[in-house]
């Protein structure tokens, strides 16, 4: 860097008239660069792809004759043709010989040899025939015939260049290309060789006069442009410079004699009435400078500049102190991008390239030098000049207690949400496990009793089992939703199957005093959302609305009420967005949660979505659930309107917008096609059952299990029979040995291991750690046989096989 740093200003160094012919002598280079580096390499490469094809042409050929002869030949055994050979060896046989005679361009001849390298047939060296090649170089150690086997067989034909003996005399080496192409039926790989010393002889005669041309242009060039350059400019310029120095060296009290009335002498006079300007306005930006640094040293926050390539060019004393770097930092071009994680960066990449004159307001975490972090509240804007975005502007400040109190608190929400619901969350998974115990038990009382168990029954009892176990699935995924923070998943969902989950909900956990009803629409509602975000805005409203009526009514007041929970489809038209200015001219989903509870005043509505405020007493509740409710419907692109009375009830409106022309997954049981496969399947999980159930699964899918109960188990069987094993299902958390941990030493015998993670919960950390150190998938268990059998297919490759055994 300090070389080209050091360069530059000697180029600066050198005078007007040497720039001028410098910039001749560089034109003449460009175009001197031009012939040798695109003109000289492209009439080569012509010449050398003419050569090809004709090697190609006459290879092909040759292969086209093998061609006929092996399917004439096989055609023997049905289609008897006397004029041909009757076997493969005979027409193996009659093809070396018309190949050992063949001539093209006088001299030039085929050779062939088998898929090992050894030589069938070579017309002017019989000798060879019989002999292995693959180890012959030439003189450059190249291996030819190795090139000539293995490239050919890899990818059906290749060129290979190397040096080899003049045709003229055996003590000359000279360029030479062969073309070969494999015969995969016969495995031989037939070959044909062409010398290229012709084309590099013209190259080279090209190169001596274009460089003698190029010499000569330059010298006569070059001695006109310094004659006039000289005379018409240097002289004139040289008195110009001298003033302008002394102005740059800080005396503004100079002035440039004016000693011509041409250009140059135009350029002193107005040089000299700039000066006087500058003078005046250089006393200005120091007062207005030493003002602003002052100012802004005296904030707390960060205030910030880059430019267009995020190089920081100004920080002031709170940005030094609470990112420990330094102005010397800044100097050596400290980058906006060491301050900031990578996906916010991105954010504000994307804002300088769009050029756009909005304002961006984001937290997130503000790297330090020594490599800690803080929450910073990052308010910037783009700078432009010329209506261009030429870098940024802005302010931080340090929310890193703010931010974990709020976390806290947020969690803290999630958690008396669980505590709400808890009891009817209990009673409602005691019921799901009645509807597996209880049917197996039915099923064990008919075997006991030697009892024929009709297949419509079983098919009915499976289906319970099934429908309850996913319900079981459903629930522990919800209550991991609301207990901490979980990845977003948009998809196609029916806001109807929404509202009767959450129903179920209602049922078990409110009070008994609650009368719930649901209006839901009579066609699918499909809506492109995260079908637990949308749950859980339900059910907060719900839970508000429960509350509504019963614990904050007065001492002595009736508890109770009609909670109404109802889906319509609108079109907001103009009118409709004039009195909402947040939505748009589409149609929405109008989802409305309306109760009979104590209501509310304009003053409370206009404060409910602020993070923290509450109308409940302390300790009921955290201020945060409508406030959650409000960001997850804005993610949504959707609004919430409220209407409420004192005494009469609140009703919440909830707008999202309809999604058209998406099909929810069908739900009618069918017959799925499994992938099958082979081979062998190292699964590593410390449960017998989901060993059992995964050996049965892969079993049908085709392949072939071994077992280990635990990670350190799994580790060593990989390590004794990898050659053999074609993939791994590895369960996350095991004793001795975790799944992650037994990846790393698997990858450390076996680079390429493909390895499917199974876990119960997506959202461990542990999970995305795993999958970053080069894990190829992760299925979630409980998984069913189809699911397995797809993401087997996926990482290990498969074939499709439909219920009446077909292949697809």
């Amino acid at each position: 860097m300090e070389i080209i740093r050091n360069l530059v200003k000697k180029i600066k160094g050198i005078s007007l008239l040497w720039k001028i012919n410098l910039t001749g002598i560089l034109i003449i280079l460009i175009f001197t660069i031009i012939i040798y580096a695109l003109i000289l390499p492209y009439m080569a490469k012509e010449k050398m792809e003419e050569r090809q094809g004709k090697l190609r042409a006459v290879v092909n050929a040759a292969s086209s004759m093998i061609d006929f002869y092996d399917r004439a030949a096989r055609k023997q055994g049905w289609s008897p043709d006397h004029s041909m050979p009757k076997t493969i060896e005979d027409a193996k046989r009659e093809i070396i010989k018309n190949l050992r005679e063949m001539r093209y361009d006088k001299t030039e001849f085929f050779f062939i040899l088998d898929g090992n390298g050894n030589m069938i047939m070579h017309p002017t060296k019989p000798e060879l025939e019989g002999k292995n090649m693959l180890d012959v170089q030439d003189p450059e150690g190249i291996k030819l015939f190795q090139e000539m086997v293995i490239n050919s067989q890899r990818d059906g034909e290749t060129f290979v260049r190397y040096i080899w003996q003049s045709k003229y005399s055996p003590v000359i080496f000279e360029p030479q290309m062969t073309y070969a192409r494999y015969f995969w039926p016969w495995d031989w790989v037939i070959c044909s060789s062409l010398y290229t010393q012709d084309i590099v002889d013209a190259m080279q005669i090209m190169k001596i006069r274009s460089a003698l041309y190029d010499i000569l242009a330059a010298i006569i060039a070059m001695t006109i442009l310094f004659i006039v350059m000289h005379v018409s400019l240097s002289r004139p310029l040289t008195k110009l410079l001298s003033g302008i120095k002394e102005i740059h060296n800080g005396n503004l009290n100079y002035h440039i004699e004016v000693t011509s009335l041409d250009e140059i002498g135009y350029l002193s006079r107005e040089f000299n009435l700039m000066v006087d300007g500058l003078k005046e306005s250089q006393d200005r930006i120091v007062r207005s400078e030493s003002k602003y640094r002052e100012l802004t040293d005296m904030l707390p926050d960060i205030i910030y500049e880059a430019d267009s390539n995020f190089r920081i060019n100004y920080l002031n004393n709170a940005g030094y102190k609470l990112t420990g770097y330094t102005e010397e930092d800044i100097r050596h071009g400290l980058s906006l991008q060491y301050l900031v994680e990578k996906d916010d960066f991105s954010r504000l990449d994307e804002m300088l390239k769009k050029g756009e004159d909005n304002k961006v307001f984001i937290t997130h975490k503000i790297i330090k030098k020594g490599g800690g972090f803080f929450y910073g509240e990052n308010n910037t804007d783009t700078i432009f000049e010329g209506g261009q975005p030429v870098g940024l502007r802005g302010s931080i400040r340090d929310v890193t207690e703010k931010q974990k109190m709020e976390e806290q608190l947020l969690q803290a929400q999630k958690m008396e949400t669980i505590g709400t619901l808890a009891g009817g969350l209990a009673h409602d998974f005691n019921n799901v496990l009645g509807g597996i115990v209880s049917t197996l038990s039915i099923i064990q009382y008919e075997l006991r009793k030697n009892q024929k168990i009709e297949p419509e029954k079983l098919k009915k009892y499976l289906e319970i089992m099934e429908n309850s176990g996913q319900r079981a699935v459903d629930m522990v995924q919800q209550l991991l939703t609301l207990s901490r923070r979980s990845e977003t998943h948009f998809s196609p969902i029916d806001l109807n199957a929404t509202i009767q989950n959450v129903k179920k909900i209602c049922d078990n956990t409110f009070d008994k005093s609650i009368d719930i009803r649901i209006y839901i629409y009579e066609e699918p509602s499909l809506a492109y959302a995260d079908p637990a975000q949308m749950e859980q805005v339900l059910l907060n409203l719900c839970v508000n609305a429960n509350h509504a009526m019963t614990i904050m009514r007065n001492e002595g007041e009736p508890k109770g009420g009609r909670l109404s929970i109802g889906l319509d489809k609108i079109h907001a038209d103009r009118n409709f967005c004039a009195a909402r200015p947040e939505a748009k001219e589409i149609d929405y989903w109008q989802l409305s949660v309306d109760d009979t509870g104590i209501g509310m005043d304009p003053q409370t509505i206009a404060k409910i979505f602020v993070p923290f405020f509450t109308t409940k007493e302390k300790g009921r509740g955290t201020g945060l659930g409508l406030s959650m409710v409000y960001n997850i419907i804005h993610q949504h692109e959707g609004f919430i309107n409220i209407y409420s009375e004192i005494g009469i009830g609140t009703t919440f409106d909830v707008y999202i917008p309809v999604l058209y022309g998406a099909k929810i997954a069908d739900e009618e049981e069918k017959v799925r096609e499994l992938s099958q496969g082979e081979g062998l399947i190292l699964v590593v999980d410390d449960e017998e059952v989901m060993r059992q159930t995964a050996e049965w699964i892969l079993g049908k899918c085709g392949y072939r299990v071994i077992f280990a109960c635990d990670g350190a188990e799994g580790v060593q069987i990989f390590k004794e029979r990898h050659r053999e094993i074609k993939g791994v299902l590895l369960d996350l958390v095991m004793p001795r040995k975790s799944g992650e941990q037994a990846f790393l030493e698997m990858r450390k015998i076996n680079s390429n291991v493909k390895v499917i993670l199974a876990s119960g919960f997506r959202q461990d950390e542990r999970v995305n750690i795993a999958l970053e150190q080069g894990i190829n998938a992760f299925i979630q268990k409980p998984y069913t046989v189809e699911k397995l059998a797809e993401v087997v297919a996926e990482v290990f490759g498969g074939t499709c096989v439909d219920d009446q055994g077909m292949k697809s």
